[in-house]
């Protein structure tokens, strides 16, 4: 027997017309091969002569079908609100071939996972899609640890990988967005514009509007309404041009959410009103 290989007799002793099973073991270290077995039957008698017969057979050692687990990256950040994801790959050993079921262990409150493909065949690949929820928990010093495994469909073969996940603050912010660009007007008329309110992340507080600035003498302006609460996104910029001066202005709005101000910039054109008459003498 070669080394790391082990070979038991069941049993250890026959008689004529019997029979015996050899089980034969080998463990990790076993080096692959075909080796020839040499087995010996020796007789078991008190008498000068004995008798010995020997048979060879060959003991074809191959690699155990196995599989490979690769999770990719070790490490992952996601933000509150936001989504990652990881790639699962299953690489053959020895022409392994049955398909695997994989799990995910680890996930906590505020954190879902799931897996693209649950059930992978080998040289396949999927991914292992992560959300976080805006209430979740920050793990900044102590990070998640994840267990994917992937199982086998018998049961017989498992492997695990250990991922890390680390959920971040994020950045918890908005912007306004404001349409059209332009609006044109005569002296004394009105017009309108879209204010959006474009929410980041998990922002979701409430944002007073104004127009800061650029509104010319003579005409009016107000937002309606001037406070957006949470979860909604609109206002409507009502401006008036009133008696201002023709000319072309920039209005900045501005928006204020958590003592946090962001701007916007539209342009307001008033254009001017000439009379004239025709003809020009009347019979």
């Amino acid at each position: 027997l070669p080394a790391n290989v082990t070979g038991i007799f069941t049993p250890p002793n026959v008689t004529p017309t019997g029979s015996s099973t050899l089980a034969i073991s080998a463990d990790l270290a076993a080096v692959v091969g075909k080796y020839p077995l040499v087995v010996t039957g020796t007789q078991m008698t008190g008498k000068s002569s004995v008798l010995v017969h020997s048979d060879t057979v060959l003991l074809d050692l191959t690699s155990q079908k196995d599989f490979n687990l690769a999770v990719i990256p070790d490490t992952l950040h996601v933000a509150l609100g936001e989504n990652g994801s990881y790639r699962v790959k299953l690489t053959p050993v020895s022409g392994f071939n049955s398909p695997c079921s994989l799990t995910v262990a680890g996930i906590t409150s505020g954190i879902t996972g799931s897996f693209a493909k649950p059930l992978l065949t080998p040289e396949d690949s999927t991914t292992l899609d992560i959300s976080v929820a805006c209430d979740a928990p920050t793990t900044i010093i102590t990070p998640h640890t994840l267990t994917v495994t992937a199982t086998e469909k018998n049961g017989s073969t498992t492997h695990s990988k250990n991922v890390v996940l680390y959920v971040t603050p994020g950045t918890w912010d908005f912007v306004l967005l404001t349409q059209p660009d332009t609006q044109k007007v005569v002296v004394g008329d009105s017009t309108t514009y879209n204010v959006k309110l474009r929410r980041q992340d998990c922002f979701t507080m409430a944002c007073s509007l104004s127009v800061e600035s650029g509104l010319p003498g003579g005409a009016s302006a107000y937002l309606d309404p001037m406070l957006i609460p949470s979860g909604d996104s609109l206002s409507i910029l009502h401006v008036s041009s009133g008696t201002a001066v023709a000319g072309l202005y920039h209005l900045i709005i501005r928006g204020r959410a958590n003592s946090k101000p962001v701007k916007d910039t539209v342009t307001f054109v008033v254009q001017d009103f000439s009379v004239s008459s025709s003809p020009d003498t009347a019979m």
